[in-house]
This record gives structure tokens, sequence and C-alpha cells, in this order.
């Protein structure tokens, strides 16, 4: 089981993977609910550490895209509605961030390097 966290307010939103049962998931656990919301994955892609937007309407996290070494972000609704990749290309992205108006997002990217680019140690 992996477990990374995000906070926000009183929710924590919560990627949950067993390579046994499926691709990674999210859930949000209310606190003052006391209540978890779990997200179903039926894109086939392992989701990964998820982040707030500024007004806690949205989530972004980064997606592997199935059957290559990349990895895109996805955004969806807190409810679990409206998902959709919004990078493209190959490449690594991780660590995404909404800019505080939350019209935009950052995030980190690496692409594939040779072997020529690794520094010895």
């Amino acid at each position: 089981m992996d477990w990374s966290l995000s906070f926000e307010g009183d929710r924590l939103a919560y990627r949950v993977c067993d390579g046994e049962k499926g691709p990674c998931t999210i859930a949000i656990y209310d606190f003052e609910a006391d209540k978890v919301v779990s997200y179903r994955n039926d894109t086939g892609a392992r989701w990964g550490t998820t982040t707030f937007s500024m007004d806690s309407k949205l989530l972004a996290f980064p997606v592997e895209e199935p059957g290559t070494d990349n990895w895109h972000i996805a955004i969806m609704t807190v409810e679990g509605k409206d998902y959709r990749v919004v990078t493209k290309g190959t490449g690594i992205r991780t660590a995404p961030s909404f800019s505080p108006d939350g019209r935009k997002l950052t995030y980190q990217c690496a692409g594939y390097l040779s072997e020529s680019y690794y520094t010895p140690y």
C-alpha cells in the first residue's frame, strides 16, 4: 500500500496504490464531515500525488501513460468529475501546483536523457 497526502483546509487528499487490486486511485477525507470519498480509476493509468487548487475546487496529479514511461498532468473536480489530461509529449511530469488565480499549472518536467548526460558520483 502506498500513501501520499495533500491537505487543504479541513480536507485531506491521498493516493492509494495496491498493485494486486488495480491502479492507484485518489480519495478525499473530510475532517468536518468525518467522511471519505474514493474516486474510481478506470483509466488504466497510475495516478500520482494530488494537489488542491487555491479555491479547493480542482485536483491536479501526475498520471502514467499506460504502456510507456511517460507521465502527464491531469486535473479533475474534487467531486471526481471532468477528468482530463492537460499535458502532452514524452517525459516525466510531476509535482503539479496551481497558480494563485487557479488559471495555470506549474509542474516539474524531465525529458529523457542519454547516458552521456548522467553525472557519475
